[in-house]
Formats: structure tokens, C-alpha cells, sequence
């Protein structure tokens, strides 16, 4: 049922003849959760990954202008945690985490940092544009098929979106990632990652991103010593002027956990 781990989705409903799976992480998985036996598990890698290993097309002057950035600026990427993904049980669970999120990260990068909040193709965001400054950029990826269409099962990524995604993380100092699978993306292109492990206003842990994070398909990411995490505003803001002076910072980390 899942694309991307073999932990959040419940068990297998049948045993394939052969189980096609990204890397050794799910394989192990397979086989320790699932049963799986390890003849019928084939490795193959991330075919979408092919697309990552030439550089952009655009400079990054060109990209920046594209995104209204000016040239002189560095930027940041927020990937947002979205309404849906908090959940008790079947109740989706009404938060504003990415508003405060974003409002906060506004208040703490430093006068020549933007940061591009990057919607998910397949989800709603809610965020009070009004209140923040002119170095927040949004950028909506994602093809809605319909006038009016809005479910998150119909859209889907363009080849647009995937080259847009693409130039947003390369240029980038970093992603600020409170779950996302851009973890991914930015492990393969070697840009920091940030986790703000920690709720912009208190409330219950049901409710709180520190549950979802504890996920068992987060945990290779979030044990590394490759990805900083923030378990306060002062510490968030320390990581972000920490790679904003040097993107390259735990660069042998990022390469190991990318190779896993």
C-alpha cells in the first residue's frame, strides 16, 4: 500500500513472487516485520534519483530570479508537515503547526536568508500569509485534475514540479523538515537537514509532531549524526546560521546515511 516504507501501512495482504524494494533498510524490513523471505526480495535503488545526477539547467541567478529571490540572498526550503498527516486513530486532528513553524523560522533567519515554503503536490497548508515578511516564498507544486479539484488523490507531480524541486533543493542551504520524504532528496544532493523536533505552541503529545516523528521509518534519519535536530527555537536558529555560513558542514554524515 505504501511507496515508501514497510512500517506506517499495515501488513502485506498476500506474498508476492518476487518483492521489489529501494535499498537494504526495506529489505530488512521485509523480512523482519513482513516475514518476507530474503530469496524473493530484489534491491533496486531510486530510479527517480536518475534525474539528480547531472546539474540543473538553470544557473542559480536564473533559478533566483524565477523564485524573486534576489541574487546576493541565500534560502532555506520548509517542507510543511500538512493538515492531514496528524492523526488519532482515523481523526484527523486540527493543527496550525506549519503556520507557527513558519512564522517562527520568519523571526529567526538572519537578515540576508530567505526561506522558500515548498506546499505538498497532494495535501492543504494552512498559513497566515499576512503576518510574515517579504523573504518567505511559496512555491504550490502539483497538477490538480479538475476545475475545482482539491482531494489529495487527484493531483500528481508534473515534470515541472520535478525540475523545480530539483533547482529549489540544489540551490538551497538546507531543508527545515519536521517529516517530509524530502529527507531523501536532500541526502542525495547533499544539503543539510534540519528537524524542528519541537512544537511551536504546547499541546498534547497526541497532537505533537514529537509522536510522528518517533515513527519507526524515521528512525535511521533521525538517530544519524548527519541531521540536526532542534529541540527548541534557539537551537533551530543556531542550526540555521550554522549552515548558512557553510552548506557543506557534515557533508561525510549526509553521504553515509544517503548510501543506507
Amino acid at each position: 500500500r505504501s511507496w515508501d516504507n514497510l512500517t506506517t501501512k499495515g501488513g502485506f495482504r498476500f506474498i508476492p513472487e518476487t518483492l521489489v524494494v529501494q535499498n537494504a533498510l526495506a529489505r530488512e524490513e521485509a523480512i523482519c516485520f513482513h516475514n518476507i523471505r530474503p530469496s524473493i526480495i530484489r534491491v533496486v535503488g531510486i530510479p527517480h534519483y536518475h534525474n539528480y545526477i547531472n546539474p540543473p539547467a538553470l544557473s542559480r541567478d536564473e533559478f533566483l530570479s524565477t523564485m524573486g529571490i534576489p541574487k546576493d540572498k541565500k534560502f532555506f526550503v520548509y517542507a510543511p508537515l500538512g493538515a492531514r498527516i496528524m492523526k488519532v486513530g482515523d481523526t484527523v486532528r486540527k493543527h496550525f503547526y506549519d503556520d507557527e513553524m513558519i512564522f517562527l523560522i520568519d523571526s529567526l533567519l538572519s537578515p540576508d536568508t530567505y526561506l522558500i515554503v515548498r506546499f505538498t503536490p497532494t495535501d492543504t497548508v494552512t498559513v497566515n500569509t499576512t503576518r510574515l515578511s517579504k523573504r518567505i516564498v511559496f512555491s504550490y507544486p502539483g497538477v490538480r485534475f479538475g476545475d475545482g479539484v482539491s482531494g489529495i488523490r487527484s493531483s500528481e507531480m508534473s515534470n515541472e514540479d520535478d525540475i523545480s524541486l530539483f533547482n529549489t533543493l540544489y540551490y538551497s542551504h538546507g531543508v527545515i523538515n519536521p517529516f517530509s520524504s524530502l529527507f531523501m532528496d536532500a541526502l542525495f544532493l547533499d544539503r543539510p537537514i534540519i528537524v524542528p523536533a519541537f512544537d511551536p505552541k504546547p499541546v498534547p503529545y497526541w497532537e505533537s509532531v514529537r509522536r510522528i516523528e518517533e515513527f519507526t521509518h524515521l528512525n535511521p534519519v533521525m538517530e544519524s549524526a548527519s541531521v540536526k535536530l532542534a529541540w527548541t527555537p534557539e537551537e533551530l536558529k543556531k542550526h540555521l546560521y550554522w549552515y548558512a555560513e557553510d552548506r557543506k558542514r557534515d557533508a561525510k554524515e549526509r553521504t553515509f546515511l544517503m548510501e543506507q
